[in-house]
């Protein structure tokens, strides 16, 4: 498995990308740098992506939905945010 450096706003991390079989998408795995612990951040990629992309970090109300219903397209023309609202 490869990591990679996080972008902002995870810049403090380092990203694995692997594949969540039971859900059928990927997650990304955020493992804190230059600490003693192994504190780890585990979100789905689309989500991930789409906090880079804001350079923000996304609300729990926020949900990043894929527009084609296809969980492994995480292009980001695909993805678009919701709110319950």
């Amino acid at each position: 498995m490869k990591r990679i450096q996080a972008e902002y706003p995870f810049e403090d991390y380092w990203l694995y990308v692997v594949m969540h079989k039971g859900e059928n998408r990927r997650m990304a795995n955020l493992v804190k740098k230059n600490t003693g612990s192994a504190e780890r951040i585990t979100i789905s990629y689309a989500r991930y992506l789409m906090s880079a992309l804001l350079k923000r970090f996304l609300t729990k109300e926020e949900h990043v939905d894929h527009i084609d219903n296809n969980s492994l397209n995480d292009t980001l023309t695909n993805l678009q945010i919701l709110s319950p609202e």
